[in-house]
């Protein structure tokens, strides 16, 4: 499973009734669910109308209906098109722990065909983003991405989450749970069987979904596949061992990245080598104050790094020139990944993650198999044994074994995996396909967990649309996957920022958007940050007086001034973000 699975939506990544009944962003709900349920029309950056709001209450456990009760926060896209089918789509974030309606403008903006005649439903799991969050904020921020780096899950952080908790019954919060207000929701407003989509952690609730409410689902399409008995992070060690062992003899078979970097096993090495000697501290700017920080990297950290830079295809081609660089005693680049994939972690929904993952995953591993799952592996067993520490402090009963067996069905499902994905490797899939006669298992060439960056990456997401515009697994044409691909190795480092004026500064400040990304540019002491709305800031690094890149994140993300007018900035060119570069304007 991804820890954060967010960077789909974050860097790139309605309801109808029945047949004949108008969109549900535009219908009110039934009587019988007015108590319950709260919509009204709202508005999201880049996302086009029509859109509904609001809560809805479900008994925080499930098995007591009469208990205490909590809000999830729903967001419904409505069909653009006029009247919706029966179907929409139903969307499950990854994580555990990532809010689904964090995704909108992502969804929105990606399949606007497919919205044209289908509602698109988000509902944030029970303990993440708006619905009754877990809050850890001792685990988040500056702090929480070094305690990341050092430990994971810090015990001391981990026992004070779970005492901020106090009587707060964390048992309820787990997928079955989570996927029965889904199936409840669907039910009240009216829908007939639903095009269930799951990233990552997301696709084991998707599969849960189907389970547990087989005529609820109508299609299934999943990216990243998580068998129901995937006993997370088992398996993390040697999938991350794997997948940079991939990624080493891609680069060597690649005359360009083979002339850069001739002996990465030798630089791999040697960066660990540096570290067992003595950690490397870098320095890195704070987005919040513009001012720097250290941040300290010792072996783990390191190898923690490598491992999430492999989730995302764009941060992946960049591992040889972040072993080579470290070996040669440059840990800046590693750290500024490091910075980035630390507070993603830290900022998405850890109390979700910990009731999930401590109820469904670790009690479940068999200590006799550990030895074998790590042994020769970079990451060795510290990820095992560092939830184990921390699960003990969060003490939740563990789910019935029968959560773990395989979900079977006849609904058409397609399944995608990326060749070098180092979390959900392609064998999750071909689990599952095992019991769902219809599967469609589609393998992305030097793909990780994700298409972020990757040539033609717009191939999956009509694959998406395609199973549920079809009903149907049969007939659906993946030729585009054969012309998918990673961006090219990076070669060298990006050159020095460059210091902005005040005027360049003020002319850029202000808030930009299009069709499906929004953003926004502010001064922070003598820089500027820029932030998706909701999302955390980054801070901007100039490397012309016309071209800005974001700290942290790979330089094929970008943005481009691209027309000015009385003294201010009026439009921006996105790249990397979407499919193709697109104009943002001031507004």
């Amino acid at each position: 499973m991804l820890e954060n699975a967010r960077l789909l939506s974050v860097v790139c990544l309605a309801i109808a009734g029945v047949s004949g009944a108008a969109s549900g962003a535009d219908a009110p709900p039934k009587t019988a669910v007015d108590a319950r349920l709260h919509l009204a029309a709202c508005s999201l950056p880049g996302v086009a109308p029509p859109v509904r709001c609001g809560t809805y209450r479900v008994p925080e456990d499930r098995a007591h209906p009469a208990g205490p009760r909590i809000e999830l926060k729903v967001v419904l896209l409505g069909a653009t098109g006029g009247k919706a089918t029966a179907d929409p789509v139903v969307f499950f974030a990854g994580g555990p722990g990532e809010a689904a309606t964090d995704s909108a403008g992502y969804l929105a903006g990606t399949h606007e065909q497919l919205r044209a005649r289908h509602d698109f439903v988000l509902v944030d799991n029970r303990g993440t983003g708006g619905s009754a969050p877990i809050d850890c904020p001792m685990l988040e921020g500056k702090q929480g991405a070094q305690q990341v780096l050092d430990s994971f899950l810090p015990v001391a952080g981990v026992r004070a989450c779970r005492a901020a908790q106090g009587r707060r019954d964390l048992a309820a919060y787990r997928t079955a749970a989570a996927v029965d207000d889904v199936a409840e929701l669907l039910r009240d407003l009216g829908y007939g069987p639903a095009n269930v989509w799951g990233v990552s952690y997301g696709t084991r609730s998707a599969l849960e979904l189907l389970r547990r409410h087989p005529a609820q689902v109508r299609t299934l399409a999943l990216l990243g596949v998580v068998p129901p008995d995937d006993r997370m992070p088992l398996s993390v060690a040697r999938d991350a061992q794997d997948a940079l062992v991939a990624t080493v003899h891609a680069c060597a078979a690649d005359a360009q990245c083979a002339a850069a970097f001739p002996h990465l096993d030798d630089d791999l090495r040697a960066a660990f080598a540096r570290l067992d000697r003595a950690p490397a501290t870098v320095q890195l700017g704070d987005p919040e104050t513009g001012r720097s920080y250290p941040l300290r990297l010792d072996r783990m950290g390191f190898a923690q790094t490598l491992h999430y830079m492999l989730y995302v295809p764009s941060a992946a081609v960049r591992v040889p020139l972040t072993v080579h660089a470290a070996a040669e005693g440059d840990f800046q680049p590693a750290g500024e990944a490091a910075d980035l994939f630390a507070r993603l972690i830290g900022d998405t929904g850890t109390g979700f993650y910990l009731a999930a993952t401590c109820a469904e995953d670790v009690p479940f591993i068999d200590e006799s198999a550990v030895a074998a799952a790590t042994a020769g592996t970079f990451l060795g067993d510290f990820r095992i044994r560092a939830q184990q520490a921390a699960c003990r402090e969060w003490s939740v009963p563990p789910v019935d074994r029968a959560e773990l067996e395989p979900v079977r069905g006849d609904v058409p499902a397609l399944l995608v995996s990326g060749e070098r994905d180092p979390v959900t490797p392609v064998r999750g899939a071909e689990e599952v396909a095992r019991t769902l006669p219809h599967a469609l298992s589609v393998v992305v060439p030097g793909g990780g967990h994700g298409t972020e960056g990757m040539r033609n990456a717009e191939c999956v997401e009509r694959l998406f649309d395609a199973i549920v515009e079809r009903g149907s697994e049969t007939g659906i044409d993946t030729s585009c996957v054969r012309t998918m691909g990673p961006p090219p190795f990076a070669l060298a480092l990006a050159p020095p920022a460059i210091a902005l004026t005040a005027e360049q500064r003020a002319a850029l400040v202000g808030s930009y958007e299009a069709p499906g990304l929004a953003v926004v540019v502010e001064a922070v002491g003598d820089r500027l940050r820029l932030h998706f709305p909701g999302e955390r800031p980054f801070l901007v690094a100039a490397r012309s007086a016309t071209r800005l890149e974001l700290e942290g994140l790979p330089s094929s993300y970008a943005f481009e001034i691209a027309e000015q007018a009385n003294g201010h900035v009026t439009t921006l060119r996105a790249l990397g973000f979407t499919f193709d570069p697109v104009l943002l304007h001031r507004h």
